[in-house]
């Protein structure tokens, strides 16, 4: 019945919200189209980091709105990677050229086939690539050397590692890097009281962009807002036609 179902939804999600790094969505099954996210919003731009920026202190903003489950992006949490920015200069008195650098990374770290071997109908790929305790040590990436026309040269005299945190999803709609942000319904709460919550927060996060920023409302909010502009438009023709 609906009234057990409902209790058995709300006891599973107070189970698992504490779960750390997991995302877990317990609700009711639901007759006609699903919505992902009833309250969601959109940020497009230009540049990732101000779009990670803004994305996160609008989450922070759900996440402390009463009726909202599991606050979500669709960027995910930043990953951990080093950047190698290779000196033109130097690379090409070492007769090292960038393409070299990147064979050279992807071969010790991802690893290069040697051959296959067979056993069998089972076929299995042989790699040659340093040991998984040294893949996971920043300072082996100094030590490497790279193949260059006059023989090895060290990989940190031609080019910089520089660390940094990224994000591990870039998003995109209509080419343009695009973040949703959004959460789910608790039971007893409507889109449209979430959204008088959200709204004059989210708008002044959004007040100083840029003018290539854009960002909208989506999902059943989306609808909510779509819907009152439409009505608003059909209230205008249909007064001036009365008056006329």
């Amino acid at each position: 019945s609906p009234e057990v179902s409902g209790a058995w939804v709300d006891e599973l999600q107070r189970l698992v919200e504490d779960i750390p790094g997991a995302e877990i969505t317990v609700e009711r099954y639901q007759l006609g189209p699903a919505v992902p996210y009833p309250v969601e919003v959109l940020l497009s731009g230009p540049d990732d980091v101000v779009l990670r920026a803004k994305g996160d202190a609008i989450l922070d903003l759900l996440r402390d709105t009463p009726g909202l489950l599991n606050p979500h992006s669709d960027w995910g949490t930043a990953a951990f990677e080093f950047r190698i920015e290779v000196a033109p200069h130097a690379a090409s008195l070492a007769g090292v050229s960038s393409e070299d650098v990147a064979n050279t990374l992807d071969g010790l770290i991802t690893g290069t086939k040697l051959t296959t071997y067979r056993e069998g109908d089972h076929q299995v790929e042989v790699l040659l690539r340093v040991h998984p305790e040294q893949r996971e040590n920043a300072s082996t990436l100094e030590g490497i050397s790279v193949n260059g026309s006059a023989g090895k040269v060290p990989l940190a005299s031609i080019a910089t590692l520089e660390p940094s945190w990224q994000p591990s999803v870039i998003a995109r709609e209509n080419q343009t890097r695009t973040i949703s942000l959004g959460g789910k319904l608790a039971p007893g709460y409507l889109a449209a009281t979430i959204a008088n919550d959200l709204e004059d927060d989210v708008d002044a996060i959004a007040a100083d962009l840029p003018v290539t920023y854009r960002w909208r409302y989506e999902g059943e909010l989306g609808e909510i807002k779509e819907s009152q502009a439409e009505i608003g438009g059909a209230f205008i023709i249909s007064f001036f036609l009365i008056i006329l």
